[in-house]
């Protein structure tokens, strides 16, 4: 399975699996282009941009680990 469904506010979320992102991550690494996975995969190409930058970034998908604030730091800094 590559996603699961959540309904909130009336819309659906899709959750999609580490796995699956891996694999869309792997792709683009391998050389196919993020309209092609995005219409293989049905999936919007700006997700596919965004998960190979946060996984190329950090090494995780997960959203704390791939924010940056002042400066690029990546935790409060205080000047």
């Amino acid at each position: 399975m590559k996603y699961s469904e959540d309904e909130c506010h009336g819309r659906k979320n899709k959750n999609y699996t580490e796995d699956f992102k891996k694999q869309i991550v792997a792709l683009k690494q391998n050389g196919k282009s993020t309209a092609d996975i995005a219409r293989e995969y049905q999936i919007a190409k700006s997700t596919v941009v965004k998960w190979s930058n946060d996984y190329s970034k950090s090494g995780s998908f997960k959203a704390e680990d791939n924010r940056m604030l002042l400066g690029g730091c990546k935790y409060f800094c205080v000047f």
